[in-house]
């Protein structure tokens, strides 16, 4: 995609990154840019990633209270161990 047609149309390229799309911006007949989705890091594989390697909270009830819950969660059943 051109520079002129991004600058015209960025609402509807922005749709297509969202969409999962990588665009390409050329000037002339060179590739100048790359817009692509940003990755997002909030998912239940990332928290468990995250909090396997903290050691277990003692000291304060709320935050053990908390741990204790993900890990239950994380740990009740089969799909929950393939998914983290």
């Amino acid at each position: 995609m051109t520079a002129t047609e991004v600058s015209r149309n960025f609402s509807d390229v922005l749709d297509l990154v969202e969409g999962g799309e990588t665009v390409f911006i050329t000037r002339g007949k060179k590739v100048i840019a790359k817009f692509e989705g940003m990755r997002r890091e909030t998912s239940g594989k990332t928290i468990a990633d995250f909090l396997s390697g903290l050691t277990e909270p003692d000291e304060d009830p709320q935050i053990k209270s908390i741990w204790d819950s993900v890990i239950s969660e994380r740990d009740s059943d089969e799909q929950n161990r393939e998914r983290y």
